[in-house]
């Protein structure tokens, strides 16, 4: 939990005159960065290393020679890979692509590997029932067996399937087998699954793997500088980080004249790639009519809420597709704080100023994240929770509060006559999961963030309707009762005098202050912090 910030803390403004911010006791996870010197100048990325691990590894590898030594080869001679080479290929309004050791885009590293476009679906087993499954089979484990193979297989199923699979015939020859037996002949180990959502979009600023096809990853990359992204490119490119700092730089190398192939006239050069950990952290500056509150925002246990608040603070969240970014309006400047209360909280962000206004779209919470899987038996007040909301509930409102499975009406008819859940009991979690069709793992879901004092979080009008409304919490201990009800995702470092104060001025009806207090602005930093470890707070 949060404690209430001491006077000891050092403020944003001071904070920014130095090189680093030392801070009690090192909680936070660091973050991986990646700097590209280029003769244009510097560019810096934050590497997406939890969720495209085996490309961020790739990378690092390459930038530092180590992932080209031979097995047991001093790390002394590791040559840097990336040094050197040329951004061959730059296209104005939408991306410059380098890392090529030939320089002409046909290059790689000598060997290829998979994407990581998109999350885990579904397990897939048994028979290969639609094409959709087929093409999972096919891309996950026929293909790499294929590529190690060199285009040939020790496998006659395998074998046969190559050859069939060039003719219209093939997929329908895939499907007559099923996953198991597939696995068997390529060697593929572990379990197939669906595929899920796109993991990171094509966007502005992302630094993504070039490729020639599925999982032909290798060496080459390339930063998009096409403002909105390209959505076309979703799912056909690994997104493994996002710039930081100098997309200026990549915008310039963009805009330099080219020869055939979009290939500049003069040699734009990396220098060197380099990466390191480090802590950084990005600061939400409010400044109000009041005084300035300072926050952390909490990137790593809310990327999407925090991402929504930075977009409209600096307006660049509801530009349109394509439009100029010196058109982008800051969405705060100039609101409200509509509601404040005393001993609880203090509320912003509604353009109305009355807490019916929302910048025209919402999205869902960042509350909790998964936590073990629940099976077996169905014996504890989590397990029955857990399988009553997530996968009974959602099944009724489907087939509207009737069920095609007898077991589940039983179930629901029993609750509603005994005012209760214990119908529940009793039965194993799988059973239950196959009455209603229900795929994929049930987790317990653990609890993303306290809303405890000093916490920055998203104002609600129920599940999933977060919008641009936030309210900081006044109260000391918190408010245990809203956890789990409003994605927490600040911290205030502070200004929480300036909080407490706003909570206690004049109010009129429905809590309004009696005079406006108005948000002048709201500007997002990211500031490179050091963490030093405080052994007497280790447990």
């Amino acid at each position: 939990m949060l404690s209430k910030p001491k006077n000891a803390l050092i403020s944003l403004s001071a904070l920014l005159g130095l090189l680093f911010l030392f801070a009690g006791c090192a909680k936070k996870e660091t973050q991986l960065h990646a700097t590209i010197s280029t003769s244009e100048g510097d560019i810096v990325v934050r590497l997406r290393d939890k969720e495209t691990p085996k490309t961020v590894e790739n990378f690092i590898g390459l930038a530092d020679g180590t992932k080209l030594l031979a097995e047991g080869e001093d790390a002394a001679n590791a040559k840097p890979f990336y040094d050197g080479l040329i951004f061959h290929r730059v296209i104005d309004d939408f991306m410059i692509q380098g890392g090529c050791p030939q320089g002409t885009g046909t290059g790689g590293p000598g060997y290829q590997f998979e994407d990581e476009t998109y999350t885990d679906g579904a397990k897939i087993s048994g028979e290969i029932k639609d094409l959709k499954t087929a093409e999972t089979v096919f891309n996950v484990m026929l293909m790499p067996h294929y590529q190690e193979h060199r285009g040939k297989s020790p496998s006659t199923i395998a074998s046969d399937l190559l050859r069939e699979l060039q003719e219209p015939l093939g997929i329908k020859m895939l499907r007559e087998k099923t996953v198991e037996e597939i696995a068997a002949e390529t060697g593929f180990e572990g379990e197939l699954r669906a595929q899920g959502e796109v993991l990171h979009p094509v966007a502005y600023g992302t630094l993504c793997m070039a490729n020639s096809g599925p999982n032909t990853n290798g060496s080459q990359f390339f930063i998009v500088t096409k403002e909105g992204g390209t959505p076309w490119l979703d799912g056909k490119h690994t997104v493994f980080g996002k710039v930081t700092s100098g997309m200026e730089v990549a915008e310039a190398i963009s805009k330099l004249e080219t020869a055939a192939q979009d290939k500049p006239v003069e040699d734009v050069v990396m220098e060197t790639v380099r990466t390191e950990r480090r802590d950084s952290t990005l600061v939400a500056i409010i400044t109000t009519s009041q005084g300035v509150i300072e926050a952390e925002l909490l990137e790593d246990i809310a990327p999407k809420t925090v991402e929504n608040f930075v977009g409209l603070a600096d307006g660049s969240r509801l530009l349109a597709d394509g439009e100029d970014p010196a058109n982008a309006k800051p969405f705060y400047d100039g609101l409200i704080f509509h509601r404040v209360i005393p001993d609880f909280m203090i509320q912003g962000g509604c353009p109305q100023g009355n807490g019916m206004g929302d910048p025209g779209y919402s999205f869902e919470d960042e509350t909790h994240k998964p936590g073990p899987v629940i099976s077996g038996p169905i014996d504890t007040e989590a397990k029955v929770e857990a399988v009553y909301t997530r996968m009974i509930m959602p099944h009724l409102q489907e087939n509207r509060g009737t069920s095609p499975s007898e077991v589940i009406n039983q179930i629901y008819a029993g609750m509603r006559q005994q005012a209760g859940f214990s119908p529940i009991i009793g039965y194993a979690v799988e059973e239950l999961a196959k009455e209603v069709g229900f795929e994929g793992d049930l987790h317990e879901q653990v609890l993303n963030g306290s809303v405890a004092y000093g916490t920055l979080c998203m104002a609600n009008s129920g599940p999933n309707t977060n919008g641009s409304q936030f309210f900081i919490v006044t109260k000391e201990g918190g408010t245990p009762w809203l956890d789990g009800k409003h994605t927490v995702f600040g911290e205030v470092i502070s200004g929480m005098e300036v909080a407490e104060a706003i909570s206690k001025v004049e109010t009129a009806a429905q809590d309004r202050p009696a005079e406006d207090v108005t948000i002048l602005s709201i500007r997002v930093s990211e500031v490179k912090v050091k963490v030093e470890k405080d052994e007497s707070k280790e447990s």
